[in-house]
């Protein structure tokens, strides 16, 4: 007969990850296991985002491992602070977990969450526990920036859209999970999304780059978005989207899911100047990361804010929060 599994209390829960942190952390006076962290700040600009991840919603559980799960979480959430050219110092992470959670799981995830912090030069300095319907990871990033905060509102008519990485392979990645598929570049895609840091830090160190933000709902949806904040439009050529030869492969609409996926934390910025491009291109090529240009920014018109080069608009089709 199975022995059923002893329920662990909050609070050896909460004294069970104040062990796994202990010790930890460059600039921490105090850390996780008191009522609040104590650091000391970081010289610069002081940045702060947080992002959550929601069982059912923007995962399954079967999808990722415990350990996958808490290294997603961070990626994620870092991804906004690389599209201002910030470098995360702290985080804080909010952990909701059904009833039946194991406990050694949830522990995993934790323990994951503050190695892949350590990873990107960071640290997990406390948060909080609760019991929930379904699990949910939030993460808050505390990060800095020793020059200037790129922000969505700086494009301008002219200047160039510029793209890292293989838009839509993690969509792709999405849907072979969904159908039992657990192994590929795609799917790593998905679970893994790309650490874009340094790449961020070295584009926003150049003042052709006029505005940025992170695809995370989908190449044209951010743009869109990006639109609306710096009041100009956009024509997008799709032929100039960079398809990765694995999301030709497998996926049935490879130009569509570029366009529209979504999780892909890649970064889209817009750069001002003839050359400048090019150059940030080869800056990128030395990071690893390709730089694609795939458009334009024109002056903010009555249609669509993201149109392809025959004047069409771009449905963006990619993920809705609401």
């Amino acid at each position: 007969m199975a022995r059923r599994r002893k329920r662990t209390s909050e609070r050896e829960f909460a004294e069970a990850i104040a062990r796994a942190g202990r010790g930890r952390g460059r600039g921490v006076d105090v850390g996780i296991g008191d009522d609040a962290a104590v650091v000391d700040p970081w010289p610069g600009k002081t940045l702060l985002t947080t992002d959550t991840m929601v069982d059912r919603v923007h995962f399954k559980r079967a999808w990722l491992s415990p350990r996958g799960l808490g290294r997603r979480a961070v990626r994620v959430a870092v991804s906004d602070l690389a599209a201002m050219g910030g470098r995360p110092r702290h985080l804080l992470l909010s952990l909701e977990l059904p009833r039946r959670e194991d406990p050694g799981q949830a522990l995993a995830i934790v323990r994951a969450v503050m190695a892949e912090a350590e990873a990107v030069g960071a640290v997990l300095v406390g948060g909080n526990v609760v019991s929930a319907p379904a699990l949910s990871l939030t993460v808050t990033v505390i990060g800095s920036s020793s020059g200037r905060a790129v922000t969505r509102n700086g494009a301008r008519p002219g200047d160039d859209i510029w793209v890292s990485g293989y838009p839509g392979q993690a969509a792709a990645g999405r849907r072979l999970l969904a159908a039992g598929k657990a192994r590929g570049v795609l799917v790593e895609a998905y679970r893994l999304p790309p650490l874009r840091i340094e790449l961020g830090r070295r584009l926003a160190a150049s003042p052709e780059v006029t505005a940025m933000i992170d695809v995370s709902d989908g190449l044209v949806s951010d743009l869109e978005t990006l639109c609306r904040a710096s009041k100009v439009s956009a024509v997008l050529e799709p032929s100039l989207i960079p398809v990765s030869r694995a999301l030709v492969r497998y996926s049935r609409r490879p130009r569509a899911d570029a366009l529209s996926g979504g999780d892909d934390y890649e970064l889209l910025a817009a750069v001002r100047g003839p050359g400048a491009g090019k150059r940030l291109a080869r800056v990128a090529a030395r990071l690893g990361v390709a730089l694609t240009r795939v458009g334009t920014f024109e002056k903010a018109g009555r249609g669509a804010p993201v149109r392809d080069g025959r004047g069409r608009g771009l449905g963006h089709g990619g993920y809705r929060h609401f």
